[in-house]
């Protein structure tokens, strides 16, 4: 890769025969676009990509929450540090059998307080989430917003709380949709205070819906 600093036309973007033009932080780069190996793959490659593509799967549909992984500009994209998160503590098993560990999986980052000894319940159709009410502690306010996951892994999709939900609450009750009857679920809980910080998340636990 070569650093590109002026030109004829000026900077360009995209690709021009065999050469990609990009950017990066205010910096502009050309490089050669990589010639496609006709090589099979060896199972260590195999497996790297399989285990990419799990993380890639269950965060895409919150990647809009994954900008809270970022603390410097400069530092990668919030997502692909979610992503390292995934593969480095989620992620168990050997290929081609992966399993993921749920508890492990990680939401959001902040210096915000937790909703802390959350717990879980489902019946009939209803998931009832309760967690630690008490705001005597750094961080911790009663009107703190306690936003709640819940996610259906077969589906690999989640259910978000309404808005209205506060930490002094101490509980909300979520009806779950009919398609996640028989299934295992996993929730989770962030806070965030008016001045839009986010608290680490938290896992509440697992579920079975009944």
């Amino acid at each position: 890769m070569a650093k590109y600093t002026n030109g004829a036309n000026g900077f360009f973007s995209g690709k021009v025969g065999n050469v990609v033009g990009s950017s990066n932080f205010g910096k502009s780069y050309v490089k050669r676009v990589p010639k496609v190996s006709d090589k099979p793959k060896s199972e260590k490659q195999l497996a790297q990509q399989a285990r990419f593509a799990l993380a890639v799967r269950i965060l895409q549909p919150i990647k809009d929450l994954l900008f809270t992984f970022r603390r410097r500009p400069k530092a990668p994209s919030g997502f692909n540090l979610a992503v390292r998160q995934v593969l480095a503590d989620a992620i168990q098993g050997e290929y081609p059998n992966f399993t993921v560990d749920y508890s492990k999986l990680i939401i959001t980052r902040g210096i915000w307080g937790t909703a802390e000894c959350a717990e879980v319940l489902a019946d009939n159709g209803s998931l009832y989430i309760g967690w630690f009410a008490g705001v005597f502690r750094p961080n911790s306010y009663g009107d703190d917003a306690v936003c709640i996951l819940v996610y259906e892994p077969i589906s690999n999709t989640y259910l978000r709380s309404s808005e209205g939900v506060f930490r002094s609450h101490g509980m909300v009750a979520i009806s779950l949709p009919e398609t996640w009857a028989g299934k295992t679920i996993h929730t989770y809980l962030y806070c965030v205070s008016h001045q839009g910080a986010y608290s680490n998340s938290v896992y509440a636990g697992p579920a079975w819906n009944n």
